[in-house]
């Protein structure tokens, strides 16, 4: 009996042993979930404009100096679309759906024909965007059918300064205000490649500067030697080429530049200048 009772337990470790040895384990395989964007990798967000589809369905730039933009807070865009200010109310869903909830409103500024139409081009795309995606530092707006519509890239200050034509607004009369007056348009100015140029109100100008971070400083200018006897313009053109001297840093914000000394006091703010 014992014997028998042994041969019994063996039989039944061998066995066990062979299943255990025969069966082949199944890996565990982890489902990879779909990534999708939510709603706070757009909120706060500020983009420039890249390339629209056109009339003829191809992707086309901006105009030179003519920087549209396009923000998103808190169910708002708005942004400026090369004349106009603009804004709408938008809805974010899963997965990666946008739509406008409301009609666009915008400025009523009157600018050049080829401006006009432009706005109006890119304007009329934006009601049709149902679908965005990001890509690395671009936004994709796209159509019912996930055609791209709109190319953004993530706004760089540096950029968006080096690829505008800019307009005095106010000039610091070294008196402790800006100022504006009838003049103050007369003062422009582009950057591109580390030199400054433009009107200092009379004169044409140009100096050379150097970016850091949020930081800008000007070297000496150099002016032509006009005279102008317009009441006030010599004024303000000495007021903009000392306010040169005393920068120390800059801000873009949608369509407006702020130049500042270090202690944060504003010497020069400008607007956008339209392209004709």
């Amino acid at each position: 009996m014992t014997m028998k009772l042994f041969l019994i337990g063996l039989v039944s470790l061998l066995s066990a042993c062979a299943t255990e040895k025969n069966s082949v384990a199944t890996p565990s395989v982890a489902t990879k979930q779909p990534t999708s964007t939510s709603k706070k990798e757009l909120t706060n967000s500020t983009w420039m404009l890249e390339t629209r589809l056109d009339e003829n369905h191809q992707a086309t730039q901006s105009m030179a100096g003519s920087a549209i933009h396009l923000s998103f807070n808190n169910q708002q865009l708005s942004g400026y679309a090369g004349c106009n200010n603009y804004f709408a109310q938008y809805q974010i869903s899963d997965p990666q759906n946008l739509k406008l909830t409301s009609p666009i409103g915008s400025s009523l500024k009157a600018c050049s024909p080829a401006l006009n139409m432009q706005e109006k081009a890119y304007l009329s795309l934006l009601p049709q965007v149902t679908y965005f995606k990001l890509e690395n530092d671009r936004l994709l707006l796209l159509d019912q059918n996930k055609k791209t519509l709109l190319t953004f890239a993530a706004q760089n200050s540096a950029q968006v300064l080096e690829n505008t034509n800019w307009q005095a607004s106010g000039i610091n009369n070294n008196r402790g205000g800006v100022v504006s007056d009838k003049n103050t348009h007369l003062s422009t100015a582009q950057f591109s490649n580390g030199e400054i140029q433009g009107k200092a109100a009379c004169n044409q100008f140009s100096a050379r500067y150097t970016l850091q971070n949020q930081q800008i400083t000007f070297g000496p200018a150099h002016t032509t030697r006009m005279f102008c006897g317009e009441a006030g313009v010599m004024a303000q053109e000495a007021q903009f080429l000392y306010a040169l001297t005393q920068i120390n840093r800059y801000e873009v914000t949608e369509n407006q530049l702020y130049l500042r000394d270090q202690t944060g006091s504003l010497w020069l703010s400008f607007k956008i200048l339209n392209s004709d």
